[in-house]
């Protein structure tokens, strides 16, 4: 089995291939899984196998809602064929109980939440079984009020019981400035000036952002309200408007924060 490209993606293709006498049972009961659910699966002989492939729809992992897992609905179908394979059975049974289609990480026993940053955000970017071992790919991104040690002692005994294990592969830890912060204050100033928009508020979001390549910074922009989602899928793109738009927004935030001492003393 293999699917997915990166782990703050959500996987848009899965494909697995299958060994048996033969393969008419699961070419039903594949056909009877995509009526009742209408997930997009194909199945095709490839040898003496049968390959297996899903298609989902891609999104960035901050925000895995938007987009459709094709690993969890490979995985949903793969529980309806019946492994001999006791390993590969525990693996599909493990998945499918407690990740499933959830990006919360509420099965996986690591569903935490906080008022400022909300739920816990859990993507499975890649996944990869062959005859050595199985390997998930996840991205989490926990809220504010949490910390790593928490999000793994929560997943550890559910893993463990499927003679699972976690490796730690990367942390970044949370960036925060609250809304009354002045550095956000003159930056909201800036942007309402340019759109006239007073109803959008600073958000909180799950994104390993450009914010960390450097102290005292937080991400601004570019999307505007109303337009489309395009981060981290294909034909991302931003509009020559909304680039001129951007560029003038920036200019003057950048001046406004790199002058704000010069500025207070002047208007006195």
């Amino acid at each position: 089995m293999s699917g997915g490209l990166a782990a703050n993606v959500v996987a848009d293709h899965a494909k697995m291939l299958v060994r048996g006498d033969s393969y008419d049972t699961i070419k039903e009961k594949l056909h009877t899984f995509k009526e009742e659910t209408g997930y997009d699966l194909n199945a095709r002989q490839r040898g003496k196998s049968l390959e297996i492939e899903a298609t989902g729809k891609t999104a960035h992992g901050a925000t895995p809602w938007k987009g459709l897992n094709a690993i969890s609905v490979l995985m949903a179908f793969a529980k309806q064929i019946g492994f001999a394979n006791e390993d590969v059975s525990d693996f599909i049974d493990f998945y499918n109980k407690h990740i499933g289609f959830e990006t919360d990480g509420n099965s996986l026993g690591c569903g935490l939440s906080d008022d400022i940053s909300g739920n816990l955000i859990l993507n499975v970017g890649v996944v990869k079984v062959d005859e050595g071992a199985a390997r998930l790919l996840i991205n989490v991104r926990y809220p504010l009020t949490v910390t790593e040690e928490q999000v793994y002692d929560g997943m550890k005994e559910i893993v463990e019981s499927y003679n699972l294990g976690i490796i730690k592969l990367e942390h970044k830890g949370p960036l925060y400035r609250p809304a009354e912060d002045s550095m956000i204050s003159t930056l909201m100033e800036v942007y309402q000036k340019y759109t006239g928009d007073t109803r959008s508020k600073p958000v909180v979001i799950g994104g390993a952002t450009y914010a960390r390549s450097m102290p005292n910074t937080v991400a601004y922009g570019s999307m505007f309200p109303n337009e489309e989602d395009r981060m981290h899928q294909k034909n991302e793109y931003i509009s020559l408007e909304s680039l001129k738009k951007a560029t003038s927004i920036y200019a003057e935030a950048i001046f406004r924060l790199t002058n704000a001492k010069k500025i207070s003393i002047d208007n006195k």
